[in-house]
């Protein structure tokens, strides 16, 4: 770990406002992490002091560049107990200890038995990981399988496809067992019972229907708030939230492919830019915070130059910029070239006209990171991508002869629409200090199909992270 300098009244603060993990038992040379930082811990490490309150991922390595996660979520001078199991090397379960005993370890932990042994929760985390978690709450959590104390596995993309509702599959089995690890479910992201492949294809739509309901995702996410997130989209950001973490923190691949695939639904999502403004300002702000978790040279790396994301920010981007034409836009925009002159909006769209302004504000301190921080001008870049679907068209007579069973979805002539793990991998992780190195993600190979290729047999962590690096 880094050394942390505080003064003594900063430290007495942060005790008291802080929580506990008390490890026991924990070999050396293993990993564990909190949030945005990962160790290899010492002989005498003990666990970490100073938690803020709040929801946290405790991450720690299992061996063969394996990593589990716990969500917790602690209150000021909370205790929590964890110990290494050697036979399965990982925690047990719960706390591993009688209640005596549990009661024990925190009367010790509160009279600073362990402070020397406990490392402090580093003040340069705790920022990052606000903005990149303010979303996630307990409900969500809970509407993901992975309530706080529930152990998380990183999950296998061939068992658990994003977006697929698959009922009892074999990505389930491990959630019938109280104490194994579990993996995250999101919500669908497709029509019930159907793949990502097939949900692109509606059934009983004509050709431009099909056109329509792929060039702009705003009906389909539309959908998906009301039908699976009772009209609340904070529910679906703290998803995207939850993903990017997962990924980011414990390699998880089905993570990533549902990160991707939420990305990707906002981006595309044009017509609802003028409906709930205020989704597309808090996203721009919650991409913003994970992008800062990346590296320079993400936009220019060979390995990340032609991934998903710089189209999805073009095409969010022009999105903005014809929706800049609609009136309730045009005001906004005139409040922030002269607030004097703007005449005031009715009481009725004063909530919207006010999101709209906020949105047309995160949008240029977007434009204005990515040209800062990765070199990247999206003025020049947003237009339409050449993975975008391509209109097809119909004569009266063709479509007429066209039952709703024989409405094709129009492609890209190579299968790559909308199939967005069939495009190239991506290069994500973080620069820490507090890791030491940077820990992350790499172009993800895939196989023909848009599945994730997965290595064969288990890997030693760094064999493993080269194999993820390409």
């Amino acid at each position: 770990m880094e050394e942390i300098k505080l003064t003594p009244e900063e430290a007495s603060q942060r005790l008291s406002n802080g929580a506990f993990m008390l490890c026991m038992g924990v070999p050396a040379a293993v990993e564990f992490g909190c949030d945005t930082a990962v160790w290899e811990v010492g002989p005498n490490f003990k666990g970490l002091k100073m938690i803020p309150p709040g929801i946290h991922l405790a991450i720690y390595g299992a061996g063969h560049g394996t990593r589990y996660g716990e969500y917790i979520n602690v209150k000021p001078g909370d205790v929590l107990i964890r110990v290494w199991d050697p036979k399965q090397e990982e925690f047990a379960a719960g706390s591993g200890l009688t209640e005596d005993e549990a009661e024990r370890y925190v009367a010790g932990v509160h009279r600073q038995d362990f402070d020397g042994q406990m490392g402090p929760y580093p003040p340069s985390v705790e920022k990052a990981w606000a903005d990149i978690s303010n979303y996630i709450t307990t409900e969500i959590l809970a509407r993901c399988g992975i309530s706080p104390g529930v152990r998380i596995a990183a999950g296998d993309p061939e068992a658990v496809e994003p977006g697929e509702d698959t009922g009892a599959g074999k990505g389930d089995l491990q959630t019938r067992f109280p104490d194994s690890a579990r993996v995250c479910r999101f919500t669908p992201l497709w029509p019930e019972g159907r793949t990502r492949e097939r949900g692109r294809r509606p059934e009983g739509k004509t050709a431009a229907e099909i056109t329509e309901y792929n060039m702009d995702a705003s009906k389909r996410l539309s959908e998906i708030v009301a039908q699976k997130c009772g009209g609340d989209w904070k529910l679906l950001v703290g998803e995207l939230q939850v993903a990017f973490v997962l990924f980011l923190m414990l390699h998880s691949y089905s993570a990533l492919l549902n990160w991707k695939e939420l990305v990707h639904l906002v981006c595309f999502a044009e017509s609802a830019l003028t409906e709930v403004p205020e989704l597309f300002s808090k996203f721009i702000v919650i991409l913003q915070s994970q992008l800062q978790l990346v590296p320079q040279d993400f936009f220019v790396d060979e390995l990340a130059s032609d991934n998903f994301l710089r189209p999805c920010l073009s095409r969010l981007m022009s999105g903005i910029k014809l929706a800049a034409e609609a009136p309730i836009f045009a005001a906004a925009t005139t409040d922030l070239e002269d607030a004097s002159s703007a005449p005031a909006p009715p009481a009725s769209g004063a909530r919207r006209h006010e999101d709209a302004a906020g949105l047309l504000k995160q949008v240029k301190k977007l434009r204005k990171f990515l040209l800062k921080r990765f070199d990247l001008d999206l003025e020049e870049d947003a237009e339409v991508d050449e993975d975008t679907p391509v209109v097809v068209e119909y004569t009266h007579e063709e479509s007429e002869g066209m039952s709703a069973g024989q409405a094709s979805q129009p492609d890209s002539g190579d299968g790559t629409f909308m199939d967005l793990t069939a495009e190239g991998g991506i290069v994500l992780g973080m620069t820490s200090e507090d890791c030491g190195e940077w820990v992350g993600m790499g172009d993800i190979p895939m196989d023909t199909d848009g599945s994730v290729s997965q290595p064969s047999g288990p890997m030693p962590a760094a064999e493993r992270m080269g194999w993820m690096l390409g």
